[in-house]
């Protein structure tokens, strides 16, 4: 199974519709709803059913990397990330343009005001925590910055993809980040 995680705003949605576009692939963005915090839930039984092509990439991800990785032989994950001013700038225009407001408290930011330092702090922590899971799982997780989507070789290796699609689904190198069209609709399994 692949398990794709980073901070929010750093590309998860778009690693998610790229390796969505992958041949025998189906991984969902955010497709299986868990608690930030492991101790509040169990992982869906779903989810250890899926094949090794299957997967979902969101940001909770993170708490629950460990125990995928140390409890099934087939299960990878990527590591997502972006500059943390780019990071920080993103969840702030959300915030600013009220799109965030109703749910700014389902992110664990590390305080409920709404500042661009908990932002900031929050950020900090979840890299540090991805920092120490790379260096536990060195072969299983594949860290990837968010420009490699547009050049995503690398990525296809690692997997063992040999025939895979390299076309970007984003283009980082624009200012307007939105994401291009996806070339696959998202179809991917949800339990």
């Amino acid at each position: 199974m692949i398990i794709g995680y980073g901070t929010g705003r750093c590309g998860t949605k778009s690693l998610a519709l790229f390796l969505n576009q992958q041949p025998g692939y189906e991984v969902t963005h955010e497709g299986i709803a868990l608690p930030w915090y492991p101790a509040l839930s169990e992982i869906p039984a779903s989810v250890y059913i899926m094949t090794e092509n299957q997967g979902d990439v969101a940001y909770y991800w993170l708490q629950y990397v460990n125990r995928i990785l140390s409890g099934r032989g087939d299960a990878r994950a990527i590591h997502i990330w972006r500059e943390e001013e780019q990071v920080v700038a993103s969840f702030w225009a959300y915030k600013q343009n009220q799109i965030l407001m109703s749910s700014w408290k389902a992110y664990p930011f590390d305080h409920y005001e709404q500042s661009k330092d908990a932002i900031v702090t929050t950020v900090r922590r979840y890299m540090t925590i991805a920092k120490e899971l790379k260096k536990r799982y060195r072969q299983l997780i594949y860290t990837m910055h968010i420009s490699e989507l547009n050049q995503p070789e690398a990525l296809l290796e690692w997997l063992g993809i040999e025939d895979g699609n390299p076309t970007p689904v984003h283009d980082y190198n624009r200012r307007d980040t939105a994401p291009m069209q996806n070339p696959r609709p998202q179809t991917g399994f949800i339990p």
